[in-house]
């Protein structure tokens, strides 16, 4: 909550008639349909994507790619029923499930997965609206290493949540829209499982303690608007957190303040500052191969990350050509975020806590966008500079990180541009250009070796000095739609189509290895889909 929120709106099945889409490519197809079980009253929709790139992948060569006969696939699959009980009352049922997996040279695979169910009450009449909702969450990753049969092993972490939830909101007056809600939500976190794989694994199961915390929580708003330019909204959240482990019991509210003026159609200005909690922590080892995320519960030793951030942005559409401009600026201060001592034991540790420290973090940054909907050429152009900064928030003196100083956070890169754009050549063939470019994110490299304990060990330099290289990668489409005939059954177009067509290698990890326990240090950089994969999808429409 600290860092963002991403709210998905699923989309509810048509009440009427039967439709539905389907791609189908050389790397991934999809199927969608929807219509009504009861027409006019109970409707269904449902969807599924998955992969079978695997193909492809082990054609690549090594020596362009250092993936080095990998795998890579993904799977996700979703399901919605919408119940009109009367004109004022609908209950909706919806159900997601993904996984996904990747591996290095065939030895160790990375999966993550995700479940969410959830049922919704929705009351809506004149005097306002209500929502009832409860649900489960369900976040799962495990590290499979099967290189060595003695030490061939499964690590699984998982986070659990279910969640139940109130929100009414009502207007008071033509000025005045109040909101008020109760949230319940139910933690269970899984922070580690080691299991032997094989029967010739010597690796010994073990387990972490799962981690159980309640997280209540009030709201109440009010939206006011003195004049159709001007509209205001205050807020406040009162949170409370009990978790099992050191009966660790924390309580802290929230205030949001935002303002908007439209002083014309076409043009308008937002601010607002806003305060964030959090009892969830995330700690991320970015020197591994593949970084491996460490998540944590707040406890009597770890306590909540808290924030404020402000921000301000003037939005306007220049009639004459319909292109939407944007101009945002923003500036956040983080306390009681994370980070790791030097040597920490992040993986199956059960004192985690005594690799931890607090740090306060300091980000800032202006995004600008420009959109165009209309005409032959439609799409979007975006850049935007960041920074994030961290600090130890104690006095360890020069063992602190950077020894006290600012530094890097992992998740730093000042430049970032994006290019969307769709070129309509007739009504039937168009062409698609995708652009993403970003800095390289902070690394700790190796800077020299030292000679203990019988053996080399790597000096590093301070923490996120360095840089990977930068991210760019083009992708380029051509698109057929061979016929438009209204009364047709079926709607088809076909898409060609390059990913990477620069043949970029642009570098997932950078990791360092001394070799056979000599003075010798060596870095990789490991990429993926580091030369052009060419596709070609057939859509239809029904």
């Amino acid at each position: 909550r600290v860092s963002s929120v991403l709210r998905v709106d699923r989309k509810t099945g048509n009440l009427e008639h039967w439709g539905g889409s389907a791609g189908i490519g050389l790397l991934t197809s999809r199927l969608h349909l929807e219509g009504p079980i009861i027409k006019g009253k109970t409707s269904i929709i449902a969807g599924a994507r998955t992969t079978y790139s695997d193909w492809i992948l082990k054609r690549i060569p090594k020596e362009q790619s250092n993936y080095g006969g990998g795998t890579a696939g993904f799977t996700d699959a979703n399901l919605g029923i919408t119940h009109h009980i009367d004109d004022e009352n609908t209950i909706q049922a919806y159900g997601y499930y993904a996984t996904d997996r990747f591996s290095f040279g065939g030895d160790t695979t990375f999966r993550y997965g995700n479940l969410n169910a959830s049922l919704v009450w929705k009351h809506r009449t004149e005097e306002g609206r209500l929502e009832i909702r409860g649900g489960y969450d369900q976040y799962h990753n495990r590290i499979s290493a099967h290189e060595w049969d003695y030490g061939a092993y499964d690590l699984d972490t998982y986070i659990r949540q279910a969640f139940l939830r109130a929100d009414r909101k009502r207007p008071l007056n033509d000025a005045h829209e109040l909101s008020w809600g109760i949230h319940l939500t139910g933690y269970a976190l899984d922070p580690g499982i080691m299991t032997p794989y094989g029967e010739y694994s010597g690796i010994a199961a073990r387990s972490l303690d799962r981690e159980i915390a309640l997280e209540p929580a009030v709201y109440a708003s009010d939206t006011w608007k003195p004049t159709e330019e001007i509209s205001l909204e205050a807020g406040a959240r009162l949170t409370g957190f009990y978790g099992q482990r050191g009966h660790a019991l924390y309580g802290f509210p929230d205030i949001r303040l935002a303002f908007k003026y439209s002083p014309a159609e076409n043009v308008s200005f937002k601010a607002g500052v806003n305060t964030l909690s959090q009892n969830i922590h995330l700690i991320s080892n970015t020197m591994a191969v593949s970084p491996m995320d460490t998540w944590k519960l707040s406890d009597d030793r770890i306590k909540p990350t808290w924030g404020w951030q402000t921000a301000a942005g003037a939005y306007w559409t220049e009639l004459n050509t319909g292109i939407d401009f944007s101009l945002e600026a923003y500036y956040k201060n983080t306390y009681r975020a994370l980070d790791y001592l030097p040597g920490a034991t992040l993986t199956m540790n059960p004192n985690l806590a005594d690799e931890l420290v607090p740090v306060r973090g300091r980000s800032y940054g202006v995004e600008l966008m420009a959109r165009k909907t209309t005409g032959k050429l439609t799409g979007w152009a975006s850049y935007s500079y960041s920074r994030a900064r961290m600090k130890e928030m104690g006095d360890r003196g020069l063992e602190a990180i950077a020894h006290g100083a600012w530094y890097n956070a992992p998740y730093d890169k000042p430049h970032e541009f994006k290019l969307v754009t769709n070129i309509a050549l007739t009504h039937r063939y168009s062409f698609s250009v995708n652009v993403d470019y970003s800095t390289g994110r902070p690394v700790t490299v190796p800077i020299g070796l030292y000679y203990y304990g019988g053996s080399y060990r790597m000096a590093y330099s301070e923490r996120n000095a360095h840089r990977i290289p930068d991210y760019f990668r083009t992708d380029v489409a051509f698109n057929i739609d061979p016929g438009h005939y209204l009364k047709a059954a079926f709607h088809t177009t076909i898409t060609l189509g390059v990913y990477n067509v620069t043949g970029r290698k642009n570098p997932y990890s950078v990791f360092f290895n001394t070799l056979g326990g000599s003075s010798m240090a060596k870095g990789y950089m490991l990429s993926v889909f580091a030369t052009q994969i060419p596709y070609i999808n057939l859509n239809i429409l029904f």
